[in-house]
């Protein structure tokens, strides 16, 4: 997505962005749901001596999945939040105070800054 930008049209980037970040979730489903099924293994019967899967549904969804897939997800989607404003602060504290550079980092931090609390102008609020 990085080197992409400017060599395609603004909506192919986006979709190409899109189509990365839900693979990702899909590799991060399936990843937790094996690991997930060999912690707490559900849906199977023992016969002689060997495991046979009773209920697929089970075996993908058992208990202890549904609290992995989210502390997944909310962890990469912190760390990611947590590149973001790292780079942007960086650049601002460079003195390369754009709109470009310094909305990634009005979008990550939460709450966003209160204009009340501005002395100055709002579009130099930083507080």
């Amino acid at each position: 997505m990085l080197f992409g930008r400017g060599r395609v049209s603004d909506r192919v980037h986006m979709l190409a962005t899109l189509m990365v970040a839900l693979g990702t979730t899909l590799s991060a489903f399936w990843i937790l749901s094996l690991n997930s099924r060999m912690q707490t293994p559900t849906g199977y019967r023992i016969v002689d001596g060997e495991f046979h899967a009773t209920d697929w549904f089970a075996i993908v969804f058992n208990p202890s999945f549904p609290y992995r897939l989210v502390h997944m997800l909310l962890a990469s989607a912190l760390t990611a939040s947590f590149l973001i404003a790292g780079l942007s602060a960086g650049s601002c504290c460079a003195r390369q105070r754009t709109p470009a550079r310094t909305r990634p980092c009005a979008l990550v931090c939460w709450p966003p800054p209160s204009r009340s609390r501005c002395r100055s102008s709002p579009a130099t609020c930083t507080a």
